[in-house]
């Protein structure tokens, strides 16, 4: 089942309903559009922007939108060098960047893993699993 993304004001548009990213120069006249059409999930947001940020790409404006499983993300970026649209040669190599930001796992998962405590999460290193034995205030650790 296809989930229907529309922006507020879209009320003629037609809906999103597959995945996908898309450059284009085409769509605004002061800066390059990228959109992301996929399927939530954490960190996805933060991959986008870190990718975004690595393509020396500034983020004049940004909107995120969807219904059910799929959320669209729309950025308006400039070369940040520049402050004007990307050249045309710039926008395959944008496009594939971003695509792969989306597939792989990237900033969130090396920052805070794919589990609830994040990388490296060991509970015999957590005060509050630990107990009274561990390092907490309460337990007679340090406290700052």
């Amino acid at each position: 089942m296809a989930a229907v993304v529309q922006r507020p004001g879209d009320a003629g548009a037609a809906p999103v309903t597959r995945r996908g990213v898309e450059v284009s120069n085409k769509l605004d006249k002061d800066g390059t559009i990228v959109k992301v059409v996929y399927t939530q999930r954490p960190g996805l947001l933060a991959d986008l922007c870190a990718c975004l940020d690595a393509q020396s790409l500034r983020v004049i404006r940004a909107d995120v939108s969807g219904t059910g499983p799929l959320r669209a993300y729309r950025f308006w970026v400039v070369n940040n060098k520049s402050a004007f649209k990307l050249e045309h040669t710039e926008l395959t190599p944008v496009s594939l960047a971003v695509r792969d930001s989306v597939v792989q796992q990237g900033l969130w998962a090396k920052t805070y893993g794919s589990g609830d405590k994040g990388p490296g999460y060991s509970p015999a290193a957590d005060p509050a699993a630990a107990g009274s034995g561990g390092g907490g205030a309460a337990g007679g650790g340090h406290s700052l």
